[in-house]
């Protein structure tokens, strides 16, 4: 199951055009050494985790299926060098949001996305990371359901 909805949310992520990076979150922004250079991606970047949080046993076929509840958190990581400051001309403070923009772009594309192997995504969440350098990383949590019936033997 992670298998799979990650690759069905990679293969989404791919297709929003100004995603320049697209990959399983392995912790590319924050296990870097700032003094050799950038996060080993392009930016902007979206890494992605897919997590199970919570499994329920049906009461067929001795415990063996289950309903998956699962999470994608998807991190939109982007250079950010802009001013937002109230002393800032508004076009330059657009400009600045621009980041944002890419954000939307990601919402779109994920929410309500079914392949009918899982449920439609459902965002439940979205926070600006608070961080030490210039970068900027929205983080993204979609909900889904499925129901898994791996363990149950092959007749």
């Amino acid at each position: 199951m992670l298998k799979e909805l990650f690759k069905i949310s990679r293969t989404q992520l791919k297709e929003v055009v100004d995603i320049k990076w697209v990959d399983m979150d392995k912790g590319q922004m924050e296990g870097f050494d700032p003094s050799l250079g950038k996060p080993p991606v392009l930016f902007p970047a979206a890494l992605i985790t897919v997590q199970f949080p919570k499994s329920g046993a049906e009461e067929e076929i001795q415990g063996l299926k289950q309903v998956a509840e699962g999470m994608i958190t998807v991190r939109i990581c982007q250079d950010f060098t802009g001013n937002t400051s109230g002393v800032t001309d508004d076009a330059e403070v657009e400009k600045s949001l621009a980041y944002l923009d890419v954000v939307q772009k990601v919402y779109e594309k994920l929410q309500g996305y079914t392949d009918g192997r899982f449920n439609k995504l459902d965002r439940i969440s979205l926070r600006d990371e608070r961080r030490l350098d210039n970068y900027k990383v929205i983080s993204m949590v979609f909900k889904t359901a499925t129901r898994d019936y791996s363990a149950v033997p092959s007749v």
